[in-house]
C-alpha cells in the first residue's frame, strides 16, 4: 500500500479483473469493503481482505491484507474449460495453488466473454441515500466518495499463456492447475 495514500476499507476497490464488453468480470480481485445497496455496516468484517471473486461474486480465495508485504497472485483462466484457480504467495515465496480448478459457470464462452485486462484502484462509491433508488446502484454515476487520493503499489503483471507451465517465481515453472 502507500502508506501517503491510504486506502479507504468502507469502500469497494476492484484492483484487478478480466471485463468482457458487458461490464462483469471473468474474475476479480477486490480489496475493501463490498458494495451494496443499501450501503451495509461499514467497514465490513473482511474489508482488510485480498478477495478473488468468481464471474459471479463468489469468494474463491481471501487473505489478509498486510501493508508491509508484497502480494503476488495468479489467476488460472481456462477459456475452454470455463474454469479458473489461483495462485497466492507473499514476499519473495514462490506462487504456490490456494484454489483446486474451480468452474466458472455464469461466465459466458466464446469471444464474447473475454475482455480487457485491468489493474489499478477502481474504487466504487457509497449509495448516497438522496439519489433516486434508480440511480443508487449507478456506481458509475451516482454515489459518495470520500477522498480521491488512495493508492496501492503494483509490479511485475504479466499475461502468458500456461503451454510451458505456470511462472511461479524465481525462474520456475509449474504444471498448470488440474492438468
Amino acid at each position: 500500500m502507500d502508506e501517503k495514500r491510504p486506502l479507504n476499507y468502507n469502500h469497494e476497490y476492484q484492483v484487478v479483473f478480466i471485463e468482457p464488453n458487458d461490464g462483469s468480470h471473468v474474475f476479480g480481485i477486490q480489496l475493501g469493503s463490498p458494495f451494496t445497496n443499501p450501503t451495509a455496516k461499514l467497514p465490513t468484517k473482511n474489508a482488510r481482505h485480498f478477495k478473488v471473486l468468481d464471474h459471479g461474486l463468489n469468494v474463491l480465495f481471501s487473505t489478509p491484507f498486510t501493508p508491509i508485504n508484497w502480494h503476488n497472485f495468479a489467476v488460472q483462466v481456462d477459456w475452454d474449460s470455463n474454469t479458473l484457480a489461483v495462485l497466492y504467495s507473499k514476499n519473495s515465496d514462490l506462487l504456490r495453488a490456494v484454489t483446486k480448478v474451480i468452474p466458472n459457470p455464469t461466465h459466458p464462452t466464446g469471444p464474447v466473454g473475454q475482455g480487457d485486462f485491468h489493474f489499478g484502484v477502481l474504487k466504487l462509491p457509497l449509495v448516497n441515500p438522496k439519489d433516486s433508488p434508480a440511480d443508487q446502484g449507478d456506481v458509475v454515476h451516482h454515489g459518495i466518495q470520500e477522498g480521491t487520493t488512495e493508492g496501492l503499489l503494483y509490479s511485475g503483471i504479466f499475461v502468458e499463456g500456461i503451454q510451458n507451465g505456470i511462472s511461479v517465481g524465481g525462474g520456475r515453472f509449474i504444471k498448470p492447475i488440474g492438468k
